[in-house]
């Protein structure tokens, strides 16, 4: 996905994100459940996929922040023999991994032979987990914020050889980085001081400590990340070089770029 709309969809993900139900009953101070309780999936008809919640620490160098909880989903293998466990993260970034291993999990499990099980989560900030990200009171606040923006419109994509139409397009580039200085603001004043505990680096701590969970620090774990998910497949093997065994990048973004810039000069850079 391009820098430009990979940002401008990734916070409408965020948005979204926050009107969804989390657990009512969550205490973020309570002590740390180490165990998934796994239970069929929510819109799964095939009943082929397991879902459950994996409580990590809200900062993985001070305990004493508290405790966030990741909403998992599991495609098991269904050949002989096993391989081990596939993780993987659909991109965004805010895509839901529950969502996608309940909508593409058995495109995924042919394309693996049927042999690992499959494993993604909604990383911090997205769907089903916490620390949640709010950035709008309700769905007509953000409509009202986007209005007449090419937020809406890059998507169903103009006729890019006139001239005239990329003329204009440009044009709108300073009101949308603008807004997207003033998005950000509004989602770090609205998180209750949560964006500090979701990132990219924190997202890559919690898939390791996911995997130490379902199959040990012993073994190795594999990884498959799309688009933005290949930022977190970057990351992951420069934090924990001894522990990846089979890693795909699918869809290259600029790493150095991702980490160094932020994401409203994105817009410039890539148009």
């Amino acid at each position: 996905m391009r820098p430009v709309l990979s940002t401008l969809l990734s916070l409408s993900a965020l948005a979204a994100a926050s009107s969804r139900s989390l657990l009512a009953d969550f205490d973020r101070f309570a002590p740390r459940n180490s165990a998934i309780q796994w239970q069929p999936c929510e819109n799964d008809s095939t009943n082929a996929t397991e879902c459950g919640h994996f409580e990590v620490p809200l900062d993985y160098a001070d305990q004493s922040a508290g405790k966030g909880s990741l909403a998992v989903a599991q495609y098991p293998a269904t050949k002989q023999p096993r391989l081990g466990t596939l993780f993987l993260n659909p991109g965004g970034p805010g895509s839901s991994g529950v969502d996608f291993i309940v909508g593409s999990g058995a495109t995924i499990m042919d394309t693996v032979h049927e042999q690992y099980d499959l494993v993604s989560w909604d990383p911090r900030g997205v769907g089903a987990s916490y620390p949640r990200v709010v950035c709008f009171a309700s769905a007509s606040e953000e409509k009202a914020f986007w209005e007449g923006t090419l937020v809406e419109g890059l998507e169903a994509r103009g006729n890019f050889t006139d001239p005239a139409k990329l003329k204009a397009f440009y044009a709108q580039l300073p009101k949308v980085d603008e807004l997207l200085i003033q998005y950000g603001n509004k989602c770090m004043n609205s998180s209750l001081n949560m964006l500090q505990y979701v990132g990219s680096t924190a997202t890559v701590r919690d898939m390791v400590a996911l995997h130490d969970y379902l199959e040990g620090p012993d073994q190795a774990l594999n990884y498959w990340g799309l688009s933005y998910g290949n930022i977190i497949g970057i990351y992951f093997v420069n934090m924990f070089p001894d522990r990846f065994g089979r890693v795909v990048i699918d869809g290259v973004l600029d790493p150095v770029y991702w980490a160094n810039k932020p994401a409203y000069e994105a817009s410039s850079k890539y148009l």
